[in-house]
């Protein structure tokens, strides 16, 4: 594959470059200065609100493995109280069963 003539431009271009050092390519205030950006801090860890936040986090762990993470809020109230009701006639039946003679 051959290259067409180099125009003048391209000659003065490839003899700049046969000296020692390379050409500088730019300086350093041809580009704008980038806008300051405010530092993202990290929380504290053991701090109050990672705490809670990692609380939060166990406790959606939590509910997804017994497969409650989706459910509402509502659903998840009443299954709270059905399972105290259980547990609540489990007790009332171990008395009632122990009293007797």
């Amino acid at each position: 594959m051959e290259r067409g003539p180099v125009g003048q431009a391209g000659r003065e271009r490839f003899r700049a470059c046969d000296s020692l050092y390379a050409p500088s390519v730019g300086r350093a205030n041809s580009k704008p200065r980038k806008g300051k950006k405010k530092p993202q801090h990290l929380n504290k860890v053991g701090g109050a609100n990672d705490m809670r936040t990692e609380g939060a986090r166990e406790r959606g762990a939590i509910m997804d493995v017994m497969g409650l993470g989706n459910m509402s809020s509502g659903g998840r109230s009443t299954l709270f109280v059905v399972g105290v009701l259980i547990l609540v006639a489990a007790i009332v039946a171990l008395v009632v069963l122990t009293a007797l003679p």
